[in-house]
């Protein structure tokens, strides 16, 4: 059952992690977008090119996220985050 909550737990990041990355991406684009703005489970999310350092500290802790959860389902040990600030 555990391993259940984890799997779930590790595919939701993982579509957390695309949606940052696309919306830096788009922020980082050709110069042509100023804003962005996506839909996900938290409701609609705001990127702003003033944002840019914020969603690369996202990305880096959603990827440290994912990495833990995928040590948890190869048997490694259990570590707790801080406050779920995304979800």
């Amino acid at each position: 059952m555990a391993e259940i909550t984890i799997i779930e737990r590790l595919e939701r990041k993982r579509v957390q992690w695309e949606k940052a990355n696309d919306a830096l991406e788009a922020l980082l684009g050709e110069g042509t977008v100023e804003s962005y703005s996506f839909s996900d489970s938290n409701g609609t999310q705001n990127a702003k090119r003033r944002k840019i350092a914020e969603y690369k500290d996202l990305i880096a802790e959603l990827e440290a996220e994912i990495e833990e959860l995928e040590r948890q389902l190869q048997g490694g040990g259990i570590r707790t985050f801080g406050t779920n600030r995304y979800g």
